[in-house]
């Protein structure tokens, strides 16, 4: 039986894993109880090549699409505070392993279910 905090920190671990395969660095915010669990950047050059851009994302995860008002209030509040944008991500349906969505502050939605593992060659 695994705890709450194994099931969040998987979870986060898949949230990033993901991000990660989108050329995002991202950082584990564990046990902070901060309003971020991870914290995602991307750098892109822009087209006239004299300014890089910086993409700041802070991520609150957990395995309920309910989140708090307050939870999200304190996140978005951060997100503003420094630039950044607010994310929140959730399992879509727990009882699908490896299926989540993750919604942005604008209510776009991004689903992704990760491959299943390749049959053992012999």
């Amino acid at each position: 039986m695994s705890t709450a905090y194994q099931k969040g920190a998987t979870f986060e671990y898949k949230v990033k894993s993901y991000l990660e395969g989108l050329d995002y660095t991202v950082f584990r915010v564990a046990g902070s109880h901060s309003p971020a669990d991870l914290i995602a950047l991307a750098g892109y050059q822009e087209q006239s090549y004299t300014k890089k851009v910086i993409i700041v994302w802070l991520i609150q995860c957990q395995h309920s699409k309910y989140f708090s008002k307050d939870k999200k209030q304190e996140l978005q509040d951060l997100a503003n505070k420094v630039n950044a944008r607010s994310v929140l991500a959730w399992a879509e349906d727990a009882r699908k392993r490896g299926n989540l969505s993750v919604r942005f502050s604008d209510d776009a939605i991004i689903n992704y279910a990760p491959k299943p593992p390749r049959a053992k060659e012999k």
